[in-house]
């Protein structure tokens, strides 16, 4: 049976109600969607980060962490949009704010999943979030691409446990799909680890094997679900960097903290 199917004999048995709030007859309510729009800014070092700062939709708290919990955990895919939504208002801000155009190629990395995760949920949110936060951002008028290059390694799994400074400490490091960042980025991405972030700023053309990449001047983002320590980001960003791909930005839907 097609999950549709699916969905549609789980409606008539429990007609659904706001993932955040539970009111009834609605995907996520206007109340819940306006809570979306509650932007938070985390300092990171610009020495990692090109804007030295990560940005979320909201804190995580009350309805959307519910929300995102009943998307993720259960799997309640009809919410993407509304995060989608809420997403790309956010980037196109800080897109105007920092001066990035149209001109600049956007890449959107998802933060990468678990084998079990991917397993017990049966999908992979963030590269769903990605697909059509990129179609929202093109209709803009940006050209943009969602590159799946990041992967956990095996028997890794996230920090729960130990104070939040041991987390920060045990940033992961991710396998790289360096096909991926080799069609987008060209053999920079596999030759360069020590690539500066200023040589791959979106207001400065790029330099060296530029030609033989797809995309020229890109603005790389790294896209998350939630961020509690950062150890999650912080490790998506080293990895990419290793890999010769500076980023640019992060989002996220909530922080913890900020």
């Amino acid at each position: 049976m097609t999950y549709s199917l699916l969905r549609e004999i789980d409606y008539l048995l429990a007609p659904r109600g706001c993932a955040g709030c539970l009111q009834p007859d609605c995907v996520l309510c206007h109340t819940c969607q306006q809570q979306l729009d509650r932007w938070v800014e985390r300092d990171f070092p610009s020495s990692l980060i090109c804007l030295g700062a990560l940005f979320s939709c909201a804190r995580y708290q009350g309805p959307v962490r519910h929300a995102i919990l009943t998307w993720k955990d259960h799997g309640d895919r009809e919410v993407t949009q509304y995060f989608a939504s809420a997403l790309a208002r956010l980037i196109l801000r800080t897109l105007r704010v920092t001066g990035v155009s149209p001109d600049n190629p956007l890449v959107l990395i998802p933060a990468p999943s678990s084998r079990s995760s991917l397993r017990e949920r049966g999908w992979y949110p963030m590269r769903e979030l990605c697909t059509q936060l990129a179609a929202l951002l093109s209709s803009y008028g940006f050209h943009v691409h969602v590159c799946c290059a990041l992967h956990q390694k095996r028997g890794s799994h996230k920090s729960v446990t130990g104070s939040v400074r041991q987390r920060q400490s045990k940033s992961r490091t991710y396998q790289i799909n360096r096909r991926q960042l080799q069609f987008l980025f060209g053999a920079q991405a596999l030759c360069s680890p020590s690539l500066s972030l200023s040589s791959s700023s979106p207001s400065s053309p790029s330099s060296g094997s530029s030609s033989q990449s797809l995309l020229r001047s890109p603005f790389v983002m790294v896209i998350d679900d939630i961020c509690t320590t950062g150890s999650t980001v912080v490790g998506c960003i080293r990895s990419l960097r290793q890999a010769g791909v500076p980023v640019h930005a992060a989002f996220t839907l909530a922080s913890v903290s900020g």
